[in-house]
């Protein structure tokens, strides 16, 4: 169910739903680590994938007020 059609005292409850189960960390998906995707989050907590190949991915790169962090490893070291 999207968050626009919930009414406004339900959407507390869902929040709280939603928070209790563990979510997956896209740092830890094969997206950045195998297959080299950049994966964007805003400050509106949207997310977005760049090929590591494209103009948009080298700006983000390149641009030093974005916060950078690497995929994470699969095994410690």
């Amino acid at each position: 169910m999207d968050e626009s059609q919930l009414k406004p005292s339900e959407r507390a409850e869902a929040f709280a739903s939603f928070v209790a189960k563990p979510q997956a960390c896209l740092r830890a998906s094969p997206l950045g680590k195998q297959y080299g995707w950049g994966i964007h989050h805003d400050t509106d907590a949207k997310v977005a994938l760049y090929g590591r190949g494209t103009a948009e991915y080298r700006r983000l790169a390149d641009d030093s007020s974005v916060t950078q962090a690497m995929a994470m490893r699969l095994t410690r070291q």
